[in-house]
């Protein structure tokens, strides 16, 4: 364990003087003794107003000798530039300039540097990246409107507020917003000039990256590093124009973008997007549908809707929604233990179907091997009244595509009584079933160790209570012997003797004399 070591006191800086340390302990007398008057009310309030002008005076004649103190400080450090260039004013402005060092991206190997953008932007060779628009110039009475006041100062808002790292220019948010009142024509005329003409800077579509290393990963791993694109502060000016306006033609002449999109838009977050989600499985869990549709994603949706599910179908393992998958899976009651399950699929050259079948409280399940060209199968010798869930899934190109799991309940079997049956008698020969067995309820292990776990418990603590307070008092009253403890009064031995040989006069020789008569008897 270290040793104690008082606290160290704060330092004096440089501009401080012994008047300045007087100054300072009378004004804090003075601001305790008003606070003090104020705080219990009990000199009049002409003494507690003279206190509080005390008070302004020594402050503010502490703040003066601080500014002189400050100036005076001031004035012999450009004096002593000449004499002590790497004295105090080269310190002061080394502790300013931090150095950033290296950025991550140039201190590692080109190599390495290669494989982990190549793993955090992967692009397969066989994808064909969607092609731009042709521009089309519109005719000069359906030319794009000016760029509006109300927009610059919207920009101009933004561009204060932003403390976003620059771009490859080099050029900050808040810089451009001082700048951007004294040039607001030229940048209206280049941005109106833009729009019209249907183009966006390349400049402005080129980005820096930069890399971010996660704390507890390994360096040597690509998932170590985040990446972060950084763009111009007047290229995203700009897309916030295109953005709005694009918004307002959305949401007047339509048609508007679907609920499901929450990206890029005004008043919607991510955690709408959670919230959303979060209903939403709620209620396909509640249906008994347990699987993921990407179909039905709110990314489906988004622009970029067809580049990233023909990233993900190719990818696409067991248990994923895709081509080929079963689909509109029916499930038909044939008699009360017996039913028939079919569906349907796009694929053509399937190998074969796995029809998987279990009770759903149930540790086993039953796989069943279809053809290829089957679409249906019978499930036959279930029990009757009981909760099944069956799942279909189609092997073909290597891979295995489960549909989702559907769940059904088997028929209760039917009742017949001779009332129902027309009077007919049942033949003496057939067959009775067999009276169902008594179900006794199923102890777990786990249960029983619980149970003899808390029972330890409870006679452990009982024992210890024993051990550590005696007996209980109320069923064996436990009296201490006093007659070691009693009190030893001088001359008690001769008064007991006397009483005992009936020569004492206050009491009879069977009584014991119990109380002291201090004018009969003397102390031995």
């Amino acid at each position: 364990m270290p040793k104690w070591r008082p606290p160290k006191g704060r330092r004096a800086v440089y501009w401080w003087t012994s008047e300045i340390g007087n100054l300072r302990g009378a004004c804090s007398e003075a601001r305790r003794a008003y606070y003090r008057s104020q705080r219990r009310r009990r000199d009049g309030p002409d003494v507690t107003e003279g206190l509080r002008s005390i008070y302004n005076d020594r402050k503010r004649a502490l703040r003066g000798a601080i500014c002189e103190a400050k100036e005076r400080a001031h004035q012999e450090v450009l004096r002593g530039l000449d004499d002590d260039p790497w004295g105090r004013p080269y310190r002061s402005a080394r502790k300013r300039l931090k150095g950033a060092g290296m950025p991550l991206v140039e201190s590692l190997e080109p190599a390495f540097l290669d494989r982990v953008v190549a793993d955090l932007f992967p692009l397969p060779p066989d994808i064909v990246p969607p092609c731009m628009a042709a521009t089309v110039v519109e005719a000069a009475g359906e030319m794009a409107p000016e760029v509006s006041d109300i927009e610059m100062e919207a920009i101009l808002t933004r561009l204060k507020a932003r403390k976003k790292a620059p771009g490859p220019d080099g050029v900050h948010a808040r810089v451009l917003a001082v700048v951007l009142p004294n040039m607001e024509v030229s940048v209206r005329e280049l941005y109106t000039a833009c729009l019209r003409s249907g183009r966006f800077p390349v400049a402005w579509k080129t980005g820096r990256l930069c890399l971010v290393r996660k704390e507890g990963r390994s360096a040597d791993s690509s998932a170590a590093y985040r990446p972060i694109v950084l763009l111009d502060e007047a290229g995203k000016a700009l897309e916030w124009v295109v953005a709005s306006r694009l918004c307002r033609h959305l949401s007047a002449e339509g048609p508007d973008l679907s609920e499901a999109q929450y990206g890029f838009r005004a008043g919607r977050s991510t955690l709408d997007a959670l919230w959303d989600l979060r209903s939403h499985t709620k209620a396909t869990w509640h249906e008994g549908q347990r699987v993921r549709d990407m179909r039905r994603a709110p990314l489906a949706h988004s622009a970029t809707a067809a580049l990233v599910l023909s990233f993900l179908l190719p990818l696409a393992y067991a248990g994923s929604m895709g081509p080929g998958v079963p689909e509109n899976i029916t499930v038909t009651f044939l008699n009360p233990t017996t039913v028939r399950v079919s569906w349907s699929t796009t694929a053509e050259l399937v190998e074969k179907y796995d029809v998987t079948y279990k009770p759903s409280d149930a540790s086993y399940r039953v796989v069943l091997e279809v053809a290829g060209n089957s679409d249906a199968v019978i499930l036959s010798g279930l029990e009757a009244d009981t909760q099944y869930q069956v799942t279909v899934a189609a092997l073909w190109g290597g891979h295995k595509y489960r549909s989702r799991p559907i769940v059904f309940r088997t028929l209760e079997p039917p009742r017949t009584s001779p009332q129902q049956d027309g009077g007919l008698e049942i033949p003496r020969s057939s067959v009775t079933p067999p009276e169902p067995s008594p179900t006794f309820p199923t102890i777990r292990g786990v249960e029983i160790g619980l149970v003899v776990l808390v029972l330890i418990i409870w006679i452990g603590a009982i024992t210890l209570f024993f051990n550590r307070w005696g007996k209980i008092r109320m069923l064996l009253p436990y009296q201490p012997d006093y007659k070691q403890e009693q009190l030893k009064v001088p001359g008690s031995s001769a008064l007991a003797a006397a009483t005992a040989a009936g020569t004492c006069g206050a009491h009879s020789a069977t009584s014991a004399c119990s109380v002291f008569h201090f004018k009969c008897h003397k102390y031995a």
